[in-house]
């Protein structure tokens, strides 16, 4: 799982979007506003991508799972947030999955 951690308006959405078109997936995003925006904006930088997910689709299963391979989690921050139904969550943890070079002995991470 890739992390991208950058201040607002600096492009975050940008990568989860090439990613998307790369490597195949569904972006989640919060709403059906912010969906619209996120295939608008695929369209413009000429990338192909599946139209997004949103939170609550993703919440209540309402989307063919077994068409869905790889998520990409727009602001996940705000998916917490609607998790806990607006209660702050202070800190998380994250496991950070190791992907091992082909040919190397060590952790390296990619």
């Amino acid at each position: 799982m890739k992390i991208i951690s950058k201040g607002r308006r600096n492009g975050k959405t940008t990568e989860l979007i090439r990613m998307c078109a790369e490597r195949g997936g569904y972006i989640v995003c919060r709403s059906n506003n912010a969906a619209l925006m996120i295939k608008r904006q695929s369209k413009e930088m000429g990338l192909k991508i599946p139209y997004p997910i949103t939170y609550a689709e993703l919440l209540h299963k309402n989307y063919y799972a077994k068409g869905v391979k790889k998520l990409y989690i727009d602001d996940a921050d705000e998916l917490l947030r609607t998790l806990t139904r607006g209660v702050e969550v202070e800190a998380i943890t994250i496991n950070i999955q190791e992907e091992r070079e082909e040919g190397q002995s060590g952790n390296r991470f990619k």
